[in-house]
C-alpha cells in the first residue's frame, strides 16, 4: 500500500515537473516573442518618424509584468505541490521503529 503511494506521489511530482518546464518555456517564448515585436514596432518608429511609441509601449509593459507575476505563481504554487507530495506521513508504526532502531543503536555504541 506504501509502495503504491509513493509510486503514485512519484508520478505526480514528475507530471508537475513537466508542467513546470512547460509554463517556463511558454513564458520564455512569450518574452521573446513580446521583445520581437517591441524591436520590430521601434525599428518601424525609427523608419517612419512621424509615427509614435508612446501607445504602444504601456502594451509590452503590462504584458511583461503579467508574465512575470505567471510565472512566480506557477513557481509557488509547485513549491508548494511538492512540499505537499515530499512530506509523507509517519504513521505510528513507523515513528515506533524508528524509535526502536535508535534505542537499539544508542545501547550498542559504547559509552567513552
Amino acid at each position: 500500500m506504501r509502495t503504491n503511494r509513493l509510486f503514485f506521489g512519484r508520478t505526480k511530482i514528475h507530471i508537475l515537473k513537466q508542467c513546470a518546464s512547460s509554463a517556463i518555456q511558454l513564458f520564455q517564448s512569450t518574452w521573446r516573442l513580446l521583445l520581437l515585436l517591441f524591436l520590430m514596432s521601434s525599428l518601424v518608429c525609427w523608419t517612419f518618424p512621424s509615427c509614435s511609441l508612446i501607445p504602444v509601449f504601456p502594451v509590452f509593459v503590462t504584458a511583461g509584468e503579467e508574465l512575470w507575476r505567471l510565472l512566480i505563481t506557477t513557481r509557488l504554487l509547485l513549491f508548494y505541490y511538492y512540499e505537499d507530495e515530499l512530506a509523507i506521513p509517519r504513521t505510528y508504526q513507523d515513528s515506533l521503529s524508528e524509535a526502536m532502531r535508535v534505542q537499539r543503536n544508542a545501547s550498542e555504541t559504547p559509552h567513552l
